[in-house]
């Protein structure tokens, strides 16, 4: 059978099943998810007639455009923010220019790479983790077709500051290059780059439901961004890409949930509370499952780490092509 392309050459790894046992911080999930009351107010909406529809977003669309002031046209939905980020390669990234990141970060950049034949070109931390915004800027030239910036950036938790990320947009665009600004951890940190989206015809914002509010499971995610950019994702979505469950609990937590900052405290302390059971050389059973678990004084509510800047700026670029491997980095939307 013939094939358009050798697919041997994207390396795909299937996450670690029978994890629901243990105390879960390998892909950032939240351990105890939201709770048991907003469940069952969410659950008592899902009836057999709900089942048996097909999903309808335009709730979900509207409350989120209500929420974060932007009109309806500027939103994709998808199914997690790793949909969307697949869906902006899909469209917009160009076989054999390149995809600028930092390293290490987001492992599906190098993976979505690969399947669009692109040019994988991550810009290296130091061993001090300091990154050269200047190496960034280097990396963006005119066979740039894609630059991704995560605010905050995972795994390491590091974080661009508004004029950082403009010089980044505004090279990128000379090049005539499109920015993804991957926000999947932004409600953990207290700065966004939202509005940036209105002031820029090629930047769109991925943002993901599966961190802080803990639905990793049903699979929800959006992006924001010029309506003329969001009419050309749509033309490559899915009829039904994202479940009526995962619209439903979506919808209700924008709705319940308006004041982000409370939810933040309390799922944040929840996170912390986890990684007090968490040592560097064991994995730890959770309390049910431990007669003694380990104790430690929760941690207080804090921002990413960021790390002091180093006279040391040893940060490098190494763009390869479809053969480059991303080194192993935790699952994110």
């Amino acid at each position: 059978m013939s094939k358009k392309r050798d697919w041997n050459e994207v390396v795909r790894v299937r996450p670690r099943q029978g994890r629901a046992e243990f105390l879960r911080l390998d892909m950032n999930e939240n351990p105890e998810g939201l709770p048991k009351a907003f469940h069952r107010k969410v659950l008592r909406q899902i009836t057999p007639g709900f089942l048996s529809m097909y999903p309808e977003p335009e709730r979900l669309i509207l409350e989120l455009s209500r929420s974060l002031g932007v009109s309806s046209q500027s939103l994709f939905l998808s199914n997690g923010s790793d949909e969307s980020i697949k869906s902006i390669f899909e469209v917009f990234g160009e076989p054999g220019k390149k995809v600028v990141t930092v390293a290490p970060t987001f492992e599906m950049y190098g993976v979505y790479a690969k399947m669009f034949q692109m040019v994988h070109c991550p810009v290296s931390y130091s061993q001090g983790m300091f990154l050269d915004l200047e190496a960034i800027l280097a990396a963006i030239d005119g066979e740039t077709s894609l630059v991704s910036v995560l605010n905050p950036n995972n795994p390491i938790g590091t974080v661009f500051s508004v004029a950082e990320v403009r010089r980044i947009i505004d090279k990128a665009r000379e090049v005539g290059a499109l920015v993804i600004l991957d926000e999947a951890y932004h409600y953990f940190y207290d700065q966004t780059f939202l509005g940036l989206v209105s002031e820029y015809d090629h930047v769109l914002l991925t943002r993901t439901f599966s961190k802080l509010c803990s639905i990793a499971g049903l699979r929800i995610g959006y992006t924001v961004g010029n309506p003329s950019l969001i009419a050309l994702l749509e033309k490559v979505r899915q009829t039904f890409n994202v479940n009526s469950v995962a619209l439903l609990y979506a919808t209700e937590i924008l709705s319940s949930y308006r004041d982000f900052e409370r939810l933040r405290e309390k799922e944040g302390n929840t996170f912390w509370r986890s990684c007090a059971y968490m040592t560097s050389a064991t994995t730890l059973r959770t309390a049910t499952t431990s007669s003694s678990p380990a104790r430690s004084r929760q941690p207080k509510w804090r921002r990413p780490w960021k790390p002091e800047k180093s006279s040391s700026r040893s940060t490098g670029t190494n763009c390869s092509g479809p053969t480059f491997e991303s080194p192993p980095v935790p699952s994110q939307p």
